[in-house]
């Protein structure tokens, strides 16, 4: 294993909840939901996502319902920065050759980055074509021309109504 990377099998601190059976917990639990978001919030960096299910004993769904909660929602997105600036350090350090890494983690490194970093590591380009002052473009000649036509003649077929019987 590498320095710096988490275990696949950490060592689960004690969670604040006791284990339920499905259901929505009642209202009366609000304490122990707020224990159980504290405790995937605090293992999250460390553990990952299902890591973090695990010892705080929820539902890896739970946490996405979770998202509805302003509070949380800050935490979890100044924790995903947290965890982009982690793996753009790791990534860095093996381009520079400090940190040996797999290349099915590398390449993983990359897909999570541009999940959390979507704004710095996104793929997609946008291309906008308009005529002179920002109007439409005017097209004089080639195929589009003749299609325009055919659309033309077309619409005029539809509009003749057949007189023979």
């Amino acid at each position: 294993m590498q320095p710096g990377m988490a275990d696949a099998s950490p060592a689960q601190p004690a969670s604040p909840l006791k284990k339920r059976g499905p259901g929505r917990p009642p209202k009366s639990a609000a304490a122990d939901i707020a224990a159980a978001k504290e405790a995937f919030l605090g293992a999250l960096v460390e553990h990952g996502w299902d890591g973090a299910c695990a010892i705080a004993k929820i539902s890896t769904h739970t946490p996405s319902r979770w998202r509805s909660d302003p509070e949380f929602h800050a935490r979890l997105e100044a924790l995903d920065r947290d965890i982009g600036d982690r793996i753009e350090r790791l990534v860095q350090e093996t381009i520079e050759g400090k940190r040996q890494m797999e290349r099915g983690a590398f390449t993983l490194a990359i897909f999570r980055l541009k999940a959390l970093k979507p704004h710095k590591y996104r793929e997609r380009v946008s291309l906008e074509h308009t005529g002179a002052n920002g109007g439409a473009i005017r097209i004089e000649s080639g195929e589009s021309t003749q299609g325009s036509r055919f659309l033309a003649e077309w619409g005029a077929r539809g509009r003749i109504t057949s007189t023979s019987n």
